[in-house]
């Protein structure tokens, strides 16, 4: 690898994908304010630390892939669950395709919300919405279609109520003649009425259903996306406390039945010709760290004819 070590001043502005990293990085103070009297020393540093170097990969094409630095790997982190919600992402994408390419299944999204609760309540109605979702799944209606699914949770704040909206995103797998067999067939009035039954609610007036295209990145972000957002969890320090006693440990995300299954098959190394190339050659690695509020590149590293490599989807991660 040859490396350019000089430092070279370059102004934020000139490079349109900081800004997103950048709006993250800003919020750490705030985080770690909240944070630093509920982790340890060690944990305290590195979240100060988190993101001071980032680097990102160059393509000749003019394409960028954030790819490396220094990250805590809280769960809380602004900047780490945006950097994983994107790997959640590029996962979720490889389980969906093999899931319809080579067991010719069909996926339909499934969204489950009942009525906002009071901070005191949302660490009880989160677990109540565990017991519900297991009353669903043991339904003969929901086993009767069910081949595997996918279960995320996600908690909102709503500030003008100072109420918590805990809900469900589940990506369920089905027979193709799922949507032709009215023996089979779940319509939304039904599917209504049944998690009213499961959650023990008749106040709930909606659940989202709809079927998923292979390419619907949409639901892919649905299912990917923050368990909580930073604009909510640090919207106050009481927020934060909720927030954080309300999820801490938790378990955010489950695989269940074949999607289970496919992520022992993923660790093994299978399926990996499914995992699509974004068609670029890499050859440059950008490197910043955060001086006086803002991201500066200090370095540029050239890859050499041999390092030169198609990137693939390989942020992809399983816990």
């Amino acid at each position: 690898m040859l490396n350019n070590t000089e430092k070279i001043e370059k102004n934020q502005d000139e490079f349109e994908f900081l800004e997103k990293p950048s709006e993250k990085k800003a919020k750490m103070k705030d985080f770690l304010e909240k944070i630093k009297n509920k982790v340890s020393e060690k944990m305290s540093l590195k979240i100060f630390e988190c993101g001071d170097i980032v680097g990102f990969l160059k393509s000749k094409g003019e394409k960028i892939r954030l790819h490396g630095g220094n990250f805590c790997n809280n769960r809380f982190c602004p900047l780490c669950s945006w950097r994983k919600a994107k790997k959640d992402g590029y996962l979720l994408m490889l389980l969906f395709s093999v899931v319809q390419k080579i067991y010719k299944k069909e996926l339909i999204f499934l969204t489950l919300t009942a009525p906002n609760v009071v901070s005191v309540l949302l660490e009880s109605e989160i677990k109540d919405f565990n017991k519900s979702f297991e009353r669903l799944v043991k339904t003969k209606d929901f086993k009767n279609i069910c081949k595997g699914y996918i279960r995320k949770l996600e908690v909102t704040y709503n500030a003008q109520e100072n109420t918590y909206h805990p809900h469900f995103h589940v990506v369920i797998a089905v027979n193709k003649s799922y949507f032709t067999d009215t023996k089979c067939y779940i319509n939304q009035k039904k599917w209504l009425e049944m998690w009213q039954i499961a959650k023990r609610n008749p106040k709930i007036t909606q659940v989202d259903i709809r079927k998923a295209k292979l390419d619907d990145m949409k639901g892919v972000y649905e299912m990917a996306t923050y368990s909580a957002k930073a604009s909510d969890y640090l919207y106050s320090e009481d927020t934060f406390d909720t927030f954080y006693s309300a999820l801490k440990g938790k378990q955010l995300i489950t695989f269940n039945g074949l999607f289970k299954e496919i992520l022992k098959e993923v660790k093994a190394g299978e399926h990996s010709e499914l995992i699509e190339s974004d068609g670029e050659i890499y050859n440059k690695q950008l490197w910043f760290n955060w001086i006086e509020e803002k991201y500066k590149l200090f370095r540029t590293d050239e890859l050499s004819d041999s390092e030169m490599q198609k990137i693939y989807l390989d942020e992809i991660e399983i816990d």
